[in-house]
């Protein structure tokens, strides 16, 4: 039978190896907080961009979403729009451009050349810079109704 001082050697062996065991575990855990807290930064920091990214996804939904309005007034303004290219004007003519585009599609249409055609607009398009007077026009109407 063992002593009282081998038990108390063997208490204290147990004691010693129950202590660096749980030396070990311990710092385990330090380490795997670390790990968590790390995790936990990491998490918060892409959080953070995924709100930034989202709330540019949103501006950029709505930029494109006021882009497609103004698309589409614009093309409703252009529905009733006509253009006529390669309009040659005679040396010093100036006439009215809603007089020559009336006989034009008084012309076009059968009718004749005094029928009225209400136009909205009427107007030369603008030439690039360099082209020569000669150059044909283009010339554009807006139809507040098509005869």
């Amino acid at each position: 039978m063992p002593s009282k001082e081998d038990l108390a050697s063997m208490l204290a062996k147990l004691e010693a190896s129950m202590q660096e065991r749980l030396s070990s575990i311990t710092t385990e855990v330090r380490q795997i907080g670390i790990g968590v807290g790390d995790l936990e930064e990491d998490r918060d920091n892409i959080q953070l961009r995924l709100h930034n990214i989202e709330q540019r996804q949103d501006a950029q939904e709505s930029n494109i979403a006021q882009i497609m309005r103004r698309e589409d007034l614009d093309n409703r303004g252009r529905r009733n729009n006509l253009r006529g290219r390669g309009m040659l004007e005679a040396q010093g003519e100036s006439e009215d451009v809603r007089d020559t585009l009336q006989t034009l599609f008084n012309n076009i249409l059968q009718c004749a050349t005094d029928t009225p055609i209400l136009l909205d607009r009427a107007h030369r398009s603008v030439r690039p810079r360099g082209l020569p007077q000669e150059t044909p026009e283009t010339l554009s109407a807006g139809f507040t109704s098509i005869p």
